[in-house]
């Protein structure tokens, strides 16, 4: 093998190492944006959870606002005098 051979065969190693550097890197942002995904899904599944805690102790279940994630307040929590989040 001449020099030049060897240099060829360790540039394409490189090139090929490189291509496999990019394609890792990659795939750890999307592990990582799917990990950020279900943290925040397993935090709003919590306060859900406690929420529907809370309305049950308090005798009055609200629906959760969809776009903003604050509860809105029955009618029948107003009429009672009681709060969402007794």
């Amino acid at each position: 093998m001449t020099c030049d051979d060897f240099s060829d065969s360790q540039n394409r190693e490189i090139g090929q190492l490189r291509n496999k550097i990019t394609e890792l890197e990659a795939e750890l942002e999307r592990a990582r944006r799917q990990v950020t995904n279900e943290r925040f899904e397993k935090e709003r599944m919590s306060q859900e959870v406690r929420r529907l805690s809370d309305s049950r102790r308090s005798g009055a279940i609200t629906p959760l606002n969809s776009r903003s994630g604050h509860m809105t307040p029955s009618p029948s929590s107003h009429v009672a005098g009681l709060s969402p989040t007794r």
